[in-house]
């Protein structure tokens, strides 16, 4: 019985050891806008981010157009090593058509986060 418990025990521990070591990783994305999104691709982390365990926010001011595909992207700011995701998915994006081309703020927020 003491043989199992100890076991048990070892395993536990290790276990606590490696949590620290597995991360998840999120971004938060925001806009100010009254136009919504009608589809937007997955926003990669990128991998060095993800290595060096690296958080950051990217705030790009986007011109849409009145159909609701995206004209132009602007950085007003962020982390050089999140920038060129946040731009390539943005621009695929699609948007809600409107009665004329806006100017949308988005930010984006990548933070790794422990389970």
């Amino acid at each position: 019985m003491r043989h199992i418990d100890l076991r048990r025990n070892i395993f536990v521990f290790c276990l606590l050891l490696a949590m620290p070591l597995v991360q998840a990783l999120s971004q938060n994305l925001r806009t100010t806008s009254n136009r919504p999104f009608l589809s937007i691709p997955a926003i990669e982390y990128p991998r060095v981010a993800k290595e060096l365990n690296l958080r950051g926010v990217v705030k790009l001011l986007v011109t849409v157009a009145a159909d609701g595909h995206v004209v132009r992207s602007e950085v007003m700011g962020g982390s050089p090593v999140f920038v060129p995701v946040v731009v390539e998915a943005i621009s695929k994006s699609k948007w809600q058509p409107g009665p004329q081309q806006t100017k949308e703020t988005i930010e984006v927020t990548f933070q790794p986060t422990k389970p």
